[in-house]
């Protein structure tokens, strides 16, 4: 008799089964001996939970009530306010689960920020930032780096992000997507900004990168935990920004895809093969159960590499290459995830 492992995935909402990443990674687990079931906050009850188990013959959902008790739960909530809602109405469940569960929060920024400045090695890699707010600390910052990049704590996909330039005259360019201001001064623009800044933005040193026909760009690279229980790179992408607007490089602003056999940037795979792994366990350390993270990575005019950003819930990538090997992986590690969490108990 085939022992199934009971694998959950937790979405924000159950229509997100439909979502390619979810449909294919469901098929692939199930063709590897696992049920597979979808639910969300809503589809918890005292005893039991009902949403939907996929079925491996019709490549379909089928709705259906399942155990509160699962061997892992995989979180693939979308959003951070979703994510505290999910663990604020939910603590018994969390209670039973809390070592079930691979990827158990979003990143914040600045946490991230304080995991790389902790590390002999990582903190090379890091980027220097700050979340205070005040007129002298912004201030400074704009004399040692001249430009700063503005991100809210937990958004991804460039939502939010502004640059702030400090001008020969003192004065200050504010650059985001779509619009473009100057203000007089550092104390000028907290009047207006500060307020939505506290507590949810970090500012970040805009380091000088390398540059490919005059844009911005960056490598987007994928890892996952392997069965060795050490992370490794799934993929490697790269986005450009596009001429006219210099400042994102993600497709939704329109950024490009970058063939990166066509790019004149190779990187250095095992100095990256490094580096993810120590961040894994960084991670690790710091988060429990990650199972899998993204980077934004950039080379600057000194041929040093930075980390712009590390998300918990990685980005799909449309080169299908890199995707494919991104579910196999993700499927390998959730298993991985089941038989060692099985084996110790």
């Amino acid at each position: 008799m085939k022992n199934y492992l009971s694998i959950g995935i937790l979405v924000s909402s159950l229509v997100q089964r439909h979502q390619k990443l979810i449909k294919k990674l469901s098929a692939e687990l199930a063709s590897d001996n696992c049920n597979v079931y979808l639910f969300s906050g809503k589809s918890i009850k005292d005893k039991y939970i009902k949403g939907y188990q996929f079925n491996s013959i019709s490549n379909t959902w089928e709705i259906t009530k399942f155990n509160v008790a699962l061997d892992v739960i995989y979180n693939r909530i979308s959003t951070k306010a979703s994510e505290i809602k999910f663990y604020e109405e939910h603590s018994h469940f969390i209670d039973l689960n809390k070592d079930k569960i691979v990827n158990p929060c979003f990143f914040s920024k600045w946490d991230i920020y304080k995991i790389l400045s902790s590390s002999d090695i990582l903190r090379n890699y890091s980027l220097d930032s700050n979340n205070k707010w005040s007129r002298s600390e912004l201030e400074s910052y704009l004399i040692k780096y001249g430009s700063l990049y503005c991100k809210n704590e937990y958004n991804s996909q460039g939502k939010g992000i502004f640059k702030l330039s400090r001008l020969s005259n003192n004065s200050l360019l504010f650059e985001s997507f779509n619009k473009k201001l100057v203000f007089a001064n550092v104390d000028t623009f907290l009047k207006t900004y500060k307020q939505n800044l506290n507590d949810s933005y970090i500012y970040q040193e805009a380091c000088q990168t390398l540059l490919v026909d005059g844009c911005k760009w960056d490598y987007r690279i994928l890892a996952h935990l392997d069965s060795s229980d050490k992370f490794s790179v799934s993929g490697v992408g790269i986005r450009m920004a596009s001429k006219d607007s210099n400042l994102l490089t993600h497709t939704l602003n329109n950024g490009t895809i970058i063939e990166y056999k066509d790019f004149p940037y190779k990187i250095n795979l095992d100095l990256l093969s490094n580096i993810i792994e120590q961040l894994g366990i960084a991670l690790k350390d710091s988060y429990g159960n990650v199972g899998e993270f993204s980077v934004d990575l950039g080379l600057c005019e000194d041929n040093n590499y930075k980390i712009y950003e590390i998300n918990s819930k990685p980005m799909i990538f449309d080169e299908h290459d890199i995707q494919n090997i991104g579910i196999s992986n993700l499927k390998n590690m959730l298993i991985h995830y089941c038989n060692t969490l099985k084996s110790a108990r």
